[in-house]
């Protein structure tokens, strides 16, 4: 038996969209009898075109008539037994969210696959599809975030690394989404000097500074720091870096960081930004830019020291951080807290007023 293939009626096929040049809704394709159809239940207009005729609707409709004229004449053409691909932005019938819907759908179907799974081919199959290099929805996502971050920065015109906060968190997002990194940094421990032990401490120790404790991340690229949030990143209570394509220094805090710990860097010298106003969503510090260039390290690098004596988890770019200022600064501290606390006198009794001496007549 010989197997043929099936004829195609190309010429029959219709497709009904809008051209994104004039913004004319047009339908190519179909016969004569699909020209007119689309003539009585659509008002479309025959225009002669560079490879043949082609229909197309009046100028000036609104857009809710283009999208009804056009609903109508594919129904009609489909009645009469004419293939039509209709522009689902020109479907009247459909759904205004379905695009969402489905993909909640998805989303939903995905996670009832993976919670009843029964064997490791399964779990696998939902991870594939939720992680694949090119059609993956992570990759999709991260593609969505990169393009929106690009967006929102040429809206509003800001040159790169000069991105308000928000932008700037935005493309974090973007390049952790792309990065593999450890689900849970490792919290540095606290360094202790030559000899110390954990008897000789009463406090958070201040060594010889956070940029030398084992397990702080690597030196900073130029990308990072032009993506923060650098504390999420990294699992510290702050990180103080210079921002890329700036001399401004920053100190970033964890996302939903106590007031206390944005108190304290207030104390110490530094100004609190906040996004929005009133009800913020990002909180982050800067180092004072009326200052000079030396003074905005040596605020800096004071602030080490009191923040790992409060208890937190510091790392320092090498590019901010200096060690003689550094052990300034702790050298300061300790002599504050060695320092006796000055004792109250005790309250001098009141002197017995003499008595006023008597005159002899």
């Amino acid at each position: 038996m010989n197997q043929t293939e099936p004829d195609f009626w190309v010429l029959e096929y219709v497709t009904i969209t809008k051209d994104p040049r004039t913004g004319l809704v047009v339908a190519i394709g179909g016969t004569e009898q699909a020209a007119d159809i689309l003539q009585r239940t659509g008002g479309f207009l025959t225009s002669p075109g560079p490879r043949g005729d082609y229909h197309r609707l009046p100028h000036g409709l609104p857009i809710e008539q283009q999208r009804l004229k056009a609903t109508t004449a594919s129904h009609a053409l489909l009645a009469a037994g004419h293939s039509v691909h209709l522009d689902p932005a020109l479907n009247m019938l459909a759904a205004p969210d379905g695009d969402r819907d489905a993909a909640v759908r998805y989303l939903t179907q995905l996670a009832e696959r993976v919670s009843t799974a029964e064997t490791r081919s399964e779990v696998a199959e939902v991870l594939t599809e939720v992680a694949a290099p090119v059609h993956g929805l992570l990759p999709l996502t991260r593609e969505v975030i990169v393009r929106a971050w690009i967006s929102a920065s040429d809206l509003h015109g800001a040159a790169p690394g000069d991105e308000p906060e928000p932008i700037a968190r935005l493309g974090s997002t973007a390049n952790s989404l792309s990065e593999p990194r450890p689900r849970h940094p490792a919290r540095p421990q606290p360094h202790r000097p030559p000899g110390a032990t954990a008897s000789d401490r009463t406090g958070p120790d201040t060594g010889s500074g956070p940029c030398t404790v084992p397990g702080f991340p690597p030196p900073l690229t130029p990308e990072k720091k032009r993506m923060a949030n650098l504390a999420d990143e990294y699992g510290t209570d702050v990180e103080i870096y210079i921002k890329a394509r700036t001399t401004t220094i920053h100190a970033d805090t964890p996302t939903g960081a106590p007031a206390s710990l944005h108190d304290l860097l207030e104390q110490l010298g530094l100004e609190r930004h906040e996004y929005p106003t009133g009800e913020p969503l990002y909180v982050w510090h800067t180092v004072p830019d009326h200052l000079g260039a030396e003074e905005q390290k040596h605020l800096a690098n004071r602030a080490i020291p009191a923040l790992l004596l409060a208890g937190y988890t510091v790392n320092c770019d090498p590019e901010v951080f200096d060690e003689a200022l550094y052990q300034q600064a702790v050298h300061r501290l300790r002599a504050r807290a060695a320092r006796p606390a000055p004792q109250q006198p005790a309250p001098a009794s009141s002197p017995s007023r003499p008595a006023p001496a008597r005159r002899t007549p």
